[in-house]
């Protein structure tokens, strides 16, 4: 019995890690649902939303009260984010990419919307009209940062990902062995008890 309850141990254990384990199905699933969200959301710290915003307002001067609202609401967000990750932190490469590039680039940015008048309902159309060159010069500068934090990061997680599928490997070799020696020592053991018991 003592037996069989290793080989019921040892077919759990793997049935849990081949179910959570990278490249897992569940694994896939969590991955599309954070990809699919991350796909059709505007990112905080990506200011790809304000600059459309921005672009609208000054072609549309008639959306400027509705679209300042918004504009202040993305900085609102952006700060938001940016204090998230200063007190999250991430590896020191994607950590110093984010903290001097793509924020400052992204405050700069803001700091031209503001400047303009944009966050604000009562903007002159004309200002705005006449910004957007600067606008798109900063918003430009700033999504060239995001795309070197972006294949930072992905560098990062292929290296992690590999990380750990070498890592689940081996101990899943070191549990398969682990338990054939358990099995060993219990079918030894009881060998030996029973040899005792019939030659005394």
């Amino acid at each position: 019995s003592l037996i069989i309850g290793l080989v019921v141990l040892l077919a759990i254990g793997n049935h849990v890690v081949s179910t959570l384990q990278i490249g897992s199905p569940m694994y896939r699933e969590i991955i599309d649902g954070k990809d699919v969200i991350a796909d059709v959301l505007p990112p905080p710290l990506f200011v790809t939303e304000a600059y459309m915003l921005s672009l609208e307002t000054g072609a549309y001067p008639e959306k400027r009260v509705e679209n300042a609202a918004k504009l202040a609401g993305l900085k609102k967000e952006f700060l938001e984010r940016e204090a998230y990750w200063k007190r999250e932190g991430l590896q020191p490469d994607e950590q110093a990419q984010l903290e001097n590039q793509v924020i400052p680039t992204g405050k700069a940015f803001w700091a031209l919307v503001e400047k303009t008048g944009l966050t604000e309902a009562n903007a002159a159309p004309e200002a705005a009209a006449a910004a957007l060159p600067a606008i798109t010069k900063a918003f430009y500068t700033h999504r060239t940062e995001v795309v070197k934090l972006v294949d930072i990061a992905a560098a990062h997680l292929t290296s992690v990902e590999a990380h750990a599928r070498s890592s689940v490997a081996f101990w899943n070799v070191v549990a398969m062995i682990a338990a054939g020696l358990s099995m060993a020592g219990c079918i030894l053991g009881g060998f030996l008890i029973r040899r005792r018991a019939i030659q005394p």
